[in-house]
């Protein structure tokens, strides 16, 4: 069995309105979109690219996958769509998109409308080596770890090894026409986040600052374990976070 990847890799191959990916999609039986086009640091708030790739992407991706025959079609979301600051959510649990996150509602419109045996996974805030939260850990070993807001807001994290394990599971089972929440065992506030930062690097006490831009999501993976037959390595955070030297 052949299986296409999506990627950050591939973003490029796609990015061109005319540009099409069905002949790399040939003799496959699986399509995988796993892309993503996180702004850079250096232009933070720009998130249009992220959202092409979210909206013409997985257009182009599915019509491709219809073209030539790929009956199995499988996507990453984000587990962010269900935030309800302090109150359990599953898959069943409306979304409550923020501008940031509009598109992602759209990806998922663009998925479940097809044809296809589609997959969605709606990953927790990635963390774990090459991730974006990488920087916690630097700000923490520098005495300036910040603390957003009041620090009461919720994350459900996810390591993006135990992510990649969803996804091979979810390659292997093929469940048809399935949401599952890709969330660790234990949804964490950022105040008890950056405290067990700070106590275990043992730095200064987190610094104030202003309420961060990513909604509270307090999310449960029950599904996912149960139907994916699936378990997070990294149960929590206090096994995941590697705060070894950098």
């Amino acid at each position: 069995m052949r299986v296409l990847t999506f990627s950050n890799q591939t973003i490029a191959a796609v990015r061109p309105r005319s540009a099409h990916p069905a002949p790399a999609l040939e003799g496959c039986g699986v399509a995988m979109h796993l892309a993503t086009a996180i702004p850079k640091s250096d232009h933070p708030d720009d998130w249009r690219t992220n959202d092409r790739v979210r909206r013409e992407g997985t257009r182009n991706l599915l019509d491709a996958c219809k073209e030539v025959g790929v009956g199995t079609y499988i996507q990453q979301s984000i587990a962010m769509l269900q935030a309800h600051g302090d109150a359990w959510t599953d898959e069943e649990t409306p979304v409550s998109p923020t501008a940031r996150t509009a598109s992602a509602v759209d990806m998922e419109a663009l998925v479940t409308e097809s044809e296809l045996e589609w997959c969605i996974l709606r990953g927790g805030y990635f963390y774990g080596r090459g991730t974006r939260s990488d920087w916690r850990l630097e700000q923490a070993r520098a005495g300036r770890l910040m603390l957003p807001g009041d620090g009461a807001a919720y994350l459900s994290l996810i390591h993006v090894s135990d992510m990649a394990a969803a996804v091979v599971k979810a390659v292997s089972l093929r469940p048809r026409r399935k949401l599952f929440c890709v969330v660790d065992n234990e949804p964490v506030t950022y105040r008890d986040l950056s405290s067990h930062l700070a106590s275990t690097i043992g730095s200064a006490r987190p610094l104030s600052a202003p309420a961060t831009a990513v909604p509270s999501f307090r999310v449960s993976n029950e599904r996912a374990r149960q139907a994916l037959q699936w378990q997070p390595h990294y149960a929590t955070y206090r096994s995941g976070i590697d705060v070894g030297p950098a």
